[in-house]
């Protein structure tokens, strides 16, 4: 059901711990093989600095760190499992740096086609007849939905429906983003989120597309 609508795939990685962000530069990724030295010569750096680092290698992956937080982000779905080693190995060399949790986040742009299809999705999961005594012609924004289930912690579950951003030129596009939030136990450092992500990352990406598929299956079927 999903490739029918389908148009931008995005993953990214989140951890969330200490970091010091001016180690975050390409020229230290290829001083440990992570990527190619002209690859990091080649790199468009935005910033480097104590309090932040953030650049893009290629046309394929955004890297941004604060003191607290680590991303890695493509929407270049080829280049999703190469994402996954990279952050995966810069943590494992980065094995004593502590870490609290770790994001795996799965995004969908999706084309609806035509607005009697935009509107029809959102008066699904919203009906809007709720609102035609206040407002006149009422229409979904957003919506955001959590799992609450005690059994599935540490992995709490939030998905995020919103308009695709403009600057996509998604035609009546929605965007639907799953968050997949991994609590680490305390004390928990680079070397187990690394673990963590390499036995995840699958599993969350198969979810992600099941739960986005009987989305609209339920809109469309």
């Amino acid at each position: 059901m999903i490739n029918r609508f389908l148009q931008i795939e995005t993953r990214g990685f989140v951890f969330l711990g200490n970091f010091n962000p001016s180690i975050f530069h390409p020229s230290w990724l290829a001083s440990k093989n992570l990527i190619q030295e002209e690859e990091a010569q080649n790199a468009k750096i935005d910033v480097v600095m104590n309090e932040l680092s953030r650049f893009q290698l290629g046309d394929w992956l955004d890297v941004e760190v604060s003191r607290n937080r680590c991303e890695f982000k493509t929407m270049k779905s080829p280049y999703f499992l190469p994402m996954k080693d990279l952050a995966s190995d810069v943590f494992k060399i980065l094995g004593e740096t502590p870490i609290k949790a770790v994001g795996i986040n799965n995004v969908y742009d999706l084309s609806l086609k035509n607005k009697d299809d935009y509107y029809k999705f959102g008066n699904t999961l919203a009906p809007l007849s709720n609102w035609d005594d206040m407002l006149n012609s009422p229409r979904l924004l957003n919506i955001e939905i959590i799992e609450n289930n005690e059994e599935a912690k540490p992995l709490l579950k939030r998905i995020n429906i919103s308009p695709s951003e403009t600057r996509l030129k998604v035609n009546f596009g929605i965007n639907i983003n799953v968050n997949n939030h991994f609590i680490l136990p305390a004390n928990s450092t680079g070397n187990r989120a690394a673990i963590l992500l390499e036995e995840n990352n699958e599993f969350c990406a198969e979810n992600s597309k099941k739960i986005v598929s009987n989305i609209l299956s339920k809109v469309f079927d």
